[in-house]
């Protein structure tokens, strides 16, 4: 602000050499401050981004254009050209520097070493990265990044910038007029100049910085006078108001003595008016900040956060540029994409063309009666692009081209396409959304050929559901390759857009939000602020949606309609072509016009994604200068929700302050735009945190009191994400994570009724996340299929193995899957590439859909297996299982839940300081779990086998087998119920790869009351979600939860340890149930599974809860004898004890603490005044800690002292009681 009024002086390059050296005084005195210059990158077409980079292009605050830079400063090629002109006269010059008295060589070394100085750092400003820059470059961009890095510096720490600024040019026009009244440099007031520079520094420089904020708030908040004329005003204000105040505070404190003032105030007053109007003209002339009549409602609002906002980050934290010099860099961006970006595209050029199209007002989209493009041109764009991308190799998968770049391949198309944009498209864009704009036409920003589908798993979008760039978005379709199915039979494909502004959550039928099936040629036209996808579609699609409404299968998110636009997908390649528009200037072409209102917003946010400290400041302007885009609203209510919810450290009042901005931002975003998924899944997420937060700031009456909010916001955005699932626009992650966050939010709610159906739909999810195809129920059973044989514990069968000359995979499979692994590693580099967080060190995983999408053979392989083998295995594997007190087959369709390659690293595991590379002891999810091997055990392969490794199944820890089991060769699979407990068993060295498949199954057509399908699912589910509930609402939670699988033995077990964790001084009947219930569901969780060694224990100390409370509330007759009673804690105790060990053993532990064990057991039986046995168990316990390496833990400073203090009354009462046998 201060810096540009150094322009309206009396000596123009002295004063830029003061705003230079007054910046890098700045910089010099506060370190902190980043003068790194701040660019603009073009991107094609689309934006400009803002990058904290030194680039090659355009500045920002300064255009390319701009004259100023090149106009203020001496060009580095000039000062070459005169090198060889200037000499100097040695002799001459020591002549001179004789007859100089002392103050004359004082004041001249003075102005020398600054003008050295000035010199020296406005050259430098680029030192360091100028190799292999030309001349011409230098001279560019010296003077520019020179103004960059003032800019930042401003920024950074504007007061004290400005006061040295201030103080700089006080000094210079001092020294100015002193010298214009005739004093020569040795005469000049060295001590006058002192006191200007103070005035300028203490008292300009700050009061100016102050007055311009104030009064600008004031007009512009206050007045609301934002237009062009509202200069006018603040001129006249500060030259009645702040003009005196000024000038008369300076004469009061700066010239002395007072007779003489007279003799040199003219011409530093001349000065330092022009600089003040200067100045003036500046701040409220060519700096406002642009408005109209439709923001003036929410800039207070606005502005009102964006001062907060500022003010909470430090000044030296933040690098800001002024929102003029912000909206000057979007306008120029949006000025070179309309005149740049599509020149080989008309522009409009007749608006008397308006009323030659028919346009229906107030609708989501126009499209016109015929197709604008003619077979002919289709067929040409087709082929054109078919070609381009077959000679690139990129012939499958989702690509997109320019429609530049297609001009090399042929022209043939151009005309007609030229034609139909100044005949149609212009005009039904202008007569259905733009209207009339003086001084202003249509043009093209982006043309873009996107191509997809016709190969195994293809998406069916062909673009990305999101909004373009622009203000208008033009979709041509363009048609399919003929690609015939496997039947031979040709499958008619055609295209069509969704639009998710269409979506009717009062409907099941996904087919309304859907623009199409279109003929090729066909155009839809709507607005770029739309989120819409290019889609496949087969040509019956409404006749598919009607047949399956009459069967009542269209409901689920399986059904026909899906099936078959999948389908539709796989079997043919679709094209579309998309122009972006937006309106350009036809006025002065000299200057940069306003960008339309719409462009301004979105490229604003755009660049907010590149900022990280004021990314609010951008997204602020964006919203005040767009009140009627919602994305606005939503990515600052999304901004402030992240700041309020990873913000632990800062105060809550500041972080309630933050999620309430939050919920405003989304409850307007949501208001706007109701058909957005996003902006209700954040908004529910929002109001949850706020009411978090309200609980723990004791604003909130109970935790969980007004959810409501939160689970509509969450139930609508599942509604929303469920049509653009049902059609295939995208998959599962996005709907399953909502459907989570409804379910747990209704179980806290207490309605569990509704949160079992949000879980059930949840399972349903995880039925269609894969793409691997699903069973055919219908096909003939193979004949071909592994042998297998059941591994038991005692009569309970545990899992299946198999074995034969037929196996699950071929040597050519296990080559296929492994290679494509290994390129998947690679191109990772070391990062992640499993969706699963819990990771350890030597374990690398990769899900098989993934390596699938970039490998359209192995998918189809795969299919091909799972059709032939997985499937009908597990059907005959398991089909007598609902007879033996497991779960009958699914009557649904099997189908993929998730399928892993897991590798197991043993020598990097070591190395990281473990047994081996292993898992945990879990469950799956689910319904059945198929291990493949695909290398071979060392005993197998001397050279290249690992050791160690397989799968731990709990079950066999009963009997004396072994517990660690393998496929017996690389290609056979070990299978299992997903509710099996197991573990992988450390690999100790080698590699191991595996592919674990998990097997789910579709919702059946017609389900039956005993139907398992998803109860497998709804049980575990909600026992997770339960275990977070308070404890009333947490007990209610498991029992439902057990009532969904009451086979599952985890679940028994967690609703047994619940039941006894409450209050043990409550003497009611109703605790003393409970108590009894306890013990009762953990007897039936170890029956469920005899080996969980936790469940072992807690039924040992739920007894002795039992015995202890009977006997203390007088309940001693409703127990048991008390030596049965005693018999069975101990056998629990010893049994879960031994339990524990097997899992140790075998590197799998199973979160039981021995120590602990043995110590409870020599507790219970120092209270049996059994001393003897007592002792034995107690001496267990240090060695216990030693052997795990547990005794320097800090817990097991405890359990000695324990050990200790009983293992000495022991002693003492068994020297007592031999005592007694002497006498």
């Amino acid at each position: 602000m201060k810096a540009a009024a150094f322009f309206f002086g009396r000596s123009g390059f002295l004063c830029l050499l003061a705003l230079f050296f007054s910046g890098h005084t700045a910089a010099f005195l506060f370190p902190t401050a980043d003068v790194s210059s701040l660019h603009i990158t073009k991107t094609r077409g689309q934006f400009s981004r803002i990058h904290a980079v030194r680039d090659e292009v355009i500045d920002v605050g300064v255009p390319a254009n701009d004259s100023r830079s090149s106009d203020t400063s001496t060009s580095l090629t000039q000062l070459q050209e005169q090198k060889g002109e200037l000499r100097f006269d040695a002799e001459a010059i020591l002549s001179q520097i004789k007859v100089m008295d002392k103050n004359t060589i004082i004041n001249t070394s003075i102005f020398a070493i600054a003008l050295v100085t000035v010199v020296f750092q406005v050259l430098s400003v680029d030192i360091g990265i100028t190799r292999g820059w030309s001349a011409e470059e230098i001279a560019y961009r010296v003077p520019l990044d020179n103004w960059n890095s003032y800019n930042a510096i401003l920024a950074s720490a504007p007061i004290q910038t400005k006061s040295i600024t201030s103080a700089t040019v006080y000094a210079i026009g001092d020294t100015i007029a002193q010298r214009t009244e005739g004093t020569e440099i040795g005469e000049l007031d060295r001590a006058r100049i002192g006191r200007s520079l103070a005035a300028g520094l203490i008292g300009h420089g700050p009061l100016s910085h102050y007055w311009y904020q104030i009064s600008e708030d004031f007009f512009n908040n206050v007045l609301m006078w934002t237009d062009w004329w509202s200069f006018i005003p603040k001129v006249v204000i500060d030259q009645t108001l702040w003009g005196p105040f000024w000038n008369n505070s300076r004469n009061c404190c700066k010239l002395a003595p007072r007779h003489e003032r007279h003799k040199y105030e003219s011409p530093m007053v001349s000065f330092e008016l022009a600089l003040l109007f200067g100045n003036v003209l500046f701040c409220y002339a060519f700096a406002p900040l642009p408005t109209s009549r439709e923001t003036k409602p929410a800039l207070l609002h606005l502005a009102s956060e964006a001062t907060v906002d500022v003010q909470k980050s430090s000044a030296t934290e933040r690098k800001q540029l002024s929102y003029a010099s912000i909206l000057e860099v979007v306008d120029e961006s949006h000025r070179n994409d309309a005149t740049q970006a599509c020149t080989y595209l008309p522009d409009e050029t007749q608006l008397g063309t308006i009323d030659a199209v028919d346009a229906q007002p107030g609708v989501v989209y126009q499209s016109h009666p015929t197709p604008v493009l003619k077979e002919e041109t289709v067929h040409a764009l087709r082929s054109v692009a078919r070609n381009y991308f077959e000679k690139r190799g990129e012939n499958w998968g989702l690509r997109d081209v320019a429609l530049e770049e297609l001009l090399s391949e042929g022209s043939e198309w151009t005309h007609e396409l030229d034609n139909a944009l100044t005949e149609v498209i212009y005009p039904l864009s202008r007569s259905g959304f733009i209207g009339d704009h003086p001084n202003s036409s249509l043009t093209v920003t982006s043309a873009t050929i996107f191509v997809g589908g016709g190969y195994p798993g293809a998406a069916v979008a062909t673009t990305m559901l999101e909004r373009d760039a622009g203000m208008i978005t033009a979709h041509i379709d363009l048609g399919a390759d003929d690609i015939c199915d496997e039947a031979n039979q040709q499958l008619k494909v055609m295209g069509g857009l969704f639009m998710e502004s269409l979506v009717d959550v009062s409907s099941d039928d996904a087919t309304s939000a859907v623009v199409g099936p279109l003929t090729p040629g066909e155009l839809v036209v709507h607005r770029s602020t739309e989120r819409t996808a290019a889609m496949i579609l087969p040509s019956n699609l409404h006749e598919i949606e009607a047949e399956s409404k009459k069967q009542n299968k269209h409901s689920g998110l399986d059904n026909p309609t899906r099936t078959n636009i999948l389908k539709a997908a796989e079997t043919s390649r679709h094209y579309c072509l998309r122009l972006t528009l937006t309106l350009k200037n036809t006025g002065n072409q000299e200057e940069t016009a306003e960008a339309p209102a719409e462009e301004r917003s979105y490229r604003l946010r755009s660049f907010a994604r590149f900022r990280d400290d004021d990314r609010v400041r951008f997204l602020t302007l964006a919203g005040i200068i767009d009140v009627k885009d919602y994305e606005n609203h939503f990515w600052l209510g999304f901004d402030y929700s992240a700041r309020a919810n990873t913000e632990h450290e800062v105060d809550i009042s500041q972080r309630m302050s933050d999620i309430n901005k939050a919920v405003f931002h989304l409850q307007k975003a949501a208001e706007l735009r109701p058909t957005d998924p996003r902006v209700q899944f954040q908004l529910g997420n929002a109001l949850g945190s706020r009411n978090n937060m309200m609980h723990q700031t004791g604003e909130g009456a109970e935790q969980y009191e007004d959810l409501s909010e939160v689970a509509n916001a969450l139930k609508r955005s599942s509604q929303i994400e469920t049509a653009a699932v049902k059609l295939g626009i995208h998959d599962i992650s996005d709907l399953a994570i909502c459907l989570n966050g409804l379910a747990s939010t209704l179980c806290k709610m207490g309605e569990f009724e509704g949160a079992v159906d949000a879980i059930s739909k949840w399972g349903e999810c995880g039925s269609i996340r894969s793409s691997l195809k699903p069973e055919d129920l219908a096909s003939c059973e193979p004949k071909n299929i592994p042998q297998f044989e059941w591994i038991k514990a005692g009569d309970r069968n545990v899992a299946i193995t198999t074995y034969g000359e037929t196996s699950v995979f071929d040597e050519d499979d296990i080559a296929l899957i492994r290679a494509a692994a290994d390129k998947r590693f690679a191109q990772a580099n070391g990062a992640q590439t499993s969706r699963y967080t819990m990771q350890y060190e030597g374990n690398r995983e990769v899900h098989l859909d993934d390596l699938c999408k970039s490998d359209p053979a192995l998918k189809e392989r795969m299919d091909s297996i799972l059709k032939d083998k997985i499937y009908p295995l597990v059907r005959e594997a398991f089909k007598d299982e609902g007879g033996n007190g497991g779960h009958p087959p699914p009557l649904g369709a099997l189908s993929v839940y998730d399928s892993i390659f897991v590798r197991y690293n043993g020598d990097v595991a070591r190395k990281a300081g473990r047994i081996g590379a292993s898992q945990p002891l879990h469950q799956d999810g689910g319904m059945y779990s198929v291990n493949i091997a695909l290398n071979a055990h060392k005993d197998d392969d001397p050279v290249n086998g690992f050791t160690g490794g397989g799968t731990f199944l709990e079950a066999l820890s009963i009997g004396d087998g072994e517990t660690v089991r393998r496929p017996v060769r690389a290609g056979h699979a070990l299978l299992h119920r997903t509710t099996e407990r197991h573990a992988g068993a450390p690999t100790t060295s080698g590699i191991r790869d595996i592919l674990v498949i998990f097997l789910t199954a579709r919702r059946p057509e017609k389900p039956i009351s005993n139907e398992y399908t998803y109860g497998i699912e709804t049980g575990m589910r909600l026992q997770t979600m339960a275990k977070e509930l308070p404890r009333d609402q947490c007990l209610s939670g498991l029992e439902l939860a057990r009532s969904y699988d009451p086979m599952n033995g985890e679940l028994s077990y967690w609703l047994g340890v619940h039941l006894l964790q409450g209050d043990p001084n409550d003497p009611t009947d109703e605790r003393w149930e409970e108590i009894c219930r306890g013990v009762e569901t953990l007897e039936a969780a170890t029956q469920l599974n005899p080996a969980d060694a936790r469940a072992r224990y807690h039924l040992g100390m739920a007894i002795s809860t039992r015995h202890k409370y009977a006997m203390r509330t007088k309940r001693a007759h409703l127990l048991p004898p008390a030596a049965e009673v005693a018999s069975r804690i101990i056998e629990s105790f010893e049994e879960a004890i031994r339990l524990e060990k097997i899992c140790e053993e075998a590197g799998c532990k199973n979160g039981f603490n021995v120590a602990a064990g043995y110590l409870t057991l020599g507790e219970f039986m120092t209270s049996l005044r059994n001393f003897k046995k007592a002792l034995e168990y107690l001496s267990q316990v240090e060695s216990t800690l030693s052997n795990a390496g547990e005794l320097d833990t800090p817990w097991a400073g405890g359990f000695l002292e324990e050990m200790n203090r009983m293992k000495s009354y022991c002693e003492k009462e068994t020297a007592k009681l031999r005592e007694n046998s002497l006498l």
